[in-house]
């Protein structure tokens, strides 16, 4: 720990820097840096903030691919479902990336709603469908999420595949539907 003396009025005292300073959070997250994330948490460290940019640690490590780092600041207490400053939440960040393993484990585990919005009305599902993630897209489905709901623009998960030339993923999600 960072701490300097100095003297005032002839008594000593003792000035300690911030033992958690915020940023480590956000890094270790990013990192998914278990033992980093373990020992903030330990030390009191808070696990449901927001960064500069608007994100909790749980979103950006979720973003990042780190399942482990997302179980343990779930079980620190990050809420799983929370949403960034534009209303995504992390379900929504593995969606776009591709992370199955992460989804269900989102879904199944932590219970995030599959027809989540955030501020334009996207769903994780629009986004499986914008960036062919059929397997999430499945697993999404699989637990009720609508494939029938439309953004701030009018747009749906079909529409929105159709726009990425996805034609196939288009043609799929359609039998998908059918396990909602």
């Amino acid at each position: 720990m960072n701490s300097k003396l100095i003297r005032l009025a002839g008594i000593a005292l003792a000035l300690v820097a911030d033992p958690l300073p915020a940023a480590d959070i956000y890094e270790l997250s990013r990192e998914g840096n278990l033992a980093g994330i373990a020992e903030y948490v330990q030390r009191g460290g808070a696990v449901n903030t927001i960064n500069a940019d608007g994100y909790p640690p749980l979103i950006l490590a979720a973003y990042h691919g780190h399942l482990p780092a997302v179980q343990a600041l779930h079980a620190a207490g990050a809420d799983a479902c929370a949403e960034d400053t534009k209303g995504n939440d992390a379900l929504m960040g593995v969606a776009f990336k591709g992370d199955s393993e992460t989804a269900r484990w989102l879904v199944e585990s932590a219970g995030c709603n599959v027809n989540h919005r955030n501020r334009l009305g996207q769903t994780a599902l629009m986004l499986t469908a914008l960036f062919d993630r059929e397997t999430i897209a499945e697993l999404l489905l699989r637990h009720g999420a609508d494939p029938e709901l439309r953004d701030a623009l009018g747009n749906s998960a079909a529409s929105l595949a159709r726009s990425q030339g996805l034609d196939r993923f288009v043609a799929k999600l359609r039998p998908l539907a059918s396990l909602r």
